[in-house]
């Protein structure tokens, strides 16, 4: 038990480091330690990935919120996050990611034994279905802007985001294509257009107290739409599913944000009953998992759902705990020096993972993200990025 409790904190430790710097990818240390042949059992290597992957996700709200930078899930929460960080409630933003990143544990674990027992039939009974869903949800997305004009300017952003998307993800030279296009899309334009803006407040205020009666729809949403998405082999991230969302729920920044982040937490958390019931690996970290121990027994299923249980409660109270710091840490630098490092930091990073060509992706992704705000659209259409090649692979181009 002592070697199993080692673990989890290593993983704990290790994916709230990877959390806040975006750049570093789970799925890459995953790969990492693999190589590595650490001497590690298998079974204390695959707990360790579980629980890096569970912290990462949710340390990953911090650079997300504050520095504008997005990962793959949580992407969609630097729209609402940055708001609420402009309005002086960052602080309550981290909050509110956090507690309904535990509720969605909470009512996922509930749901763990429908998910091991419905799993295995409903995979084969919905995967024909997966194109047709993913066409007719991203045509209902695109008529959510109501009138011709801006369906047009939508339809425009879906598509060039989908281009860039197929471009991106077929260029084997990119080591991680979606940073900088995802950096594109949201983090250049988010920045630029704040870049001169002033903060209501200072980002330490903002102590309203998180509701559960206020947020318990997106919450209890959330964790459904995460369990849907282990369903649907096209649907491979928190933000894919996110964006649907919007169809059916309040679009209001608060409400978003506890969707996102119930929805990531749900998804990673049924992905490991996924892996247990149908042998299917959804996530990076579950095909590292598999990738080590092949065939998983009753002993290896109990480890990694405990595993995932306690490294999610650690982390969420590790970032609960550390938010005041990390808020007032951030709030002695100008929002204007903030900026301008981040951007240097950007480029960095993409220069340093993807050369030049990743500087073209990140200049063209960047352009087309700043179509939707300048145009008055939702900047959710451009998640066409990953949306447009999910629906041409489900039709087998």
């Amino acid at each position: 038990m002592l070697y199993e409790l080692a673990s989890i904190l290593s993983g704990v430790i290790l994916g709230s480091l990877a959390g806040l710097l975006p750049a570093l990818h789970n799925n890459t240390i995953a790969s990492f330690l693999i190589s590595l042949r650490t001497g590690l059992p298998p079974d204390l290597l695959s707990l360790l990935i579980i629980s890096l992957a569970c912290s990462r996700l949710v340390f990953e709200f911090v650079p997300a919120i504050f520095l504008f930078i997005p990962d793959e899930n949580s992407v969609l929460s630097i729209l609402p996050g940055q708001r609420l960080a402009m309005e002086g409630k960052g602080h309550f933003a981290l909050r509110l990611a956090a507690c309904s990143s535990l509720f969605s544990l909470l009512f996922s674990l509930l749901l763990l034994p429908l998910a091991l027992t419905l799993f295995p039939p409903l995979y084969s009974a919905v995967r024909p279905f997966t194109a047709p869903v993913l066409l007719l949800a991203s045509l209902m997305l695109l008529l959510t802007e109501r009138e011709p004009r801006p369906i047009a300017i939508a339809s425009l952003v879906f598509l060039l985001s989908g281009l860039l998307g197929i471009l991106a993800l077929r260029t084997p030279s990119f080591s991680d294509p979606l940073l900088p296009s995802f950096t594109g899309l949201f983090a250049i334009p988010a920045i630029l257009f704040s870049i001169n803006a002033k903060p209501k407040h200072s980002p330490s205020a903002g102590s309203a107290a998180f509701s559960l009666p206020k947020f318990l729809p997106f919450i209890l949403a959330g964790t459904l739409l995460g369990f849907l998405a282990d369903l649907f082999p096209g649907l491979s991230s928190a933000s894919q599913v996110a964006v649907f969302g919007l169809l059916f729920l309040p679009a209001t920044s608060e409400g978003f944000l506890s969707l996102v982040s119930s929805i990531a937490t749900s998804h990673l958390f049924f992905s490991i009953a996924a892996l247990l019931s149908a042998g299917k690996a959804r996530v990076g970290a579950t095909a590292a998992v598999q990738e080590l121990l092949g065939t998983l027994s009753a002993g290896d299923a109990a480890l990694l759902v405990g595993g995932a249980v306690i490294s999610f409660s650690l982390s969420i109270a590790l970032l609960l705990l550390l938010a005041p710091r990390l808020v007032s840490l951030l709030s002695r630098v100008s929002h204007r020096t903030l900026c301008l490092l981040i951007l240097a930091f950007i480029l960095c990073i993409v220069l340093l993972l993807s050369g030049f060509p990743g500087l073209l992706i990140l200049f063209t992704a960047s352009c087309i993200g700043a179509i939707a705000p300048l145009a008055g659209v939702r900047r959710t259409h451009v998640m066409g990025l990953i949306l447009i090649p999910a629906i041409l692979y489900q039709f087998g181009v």
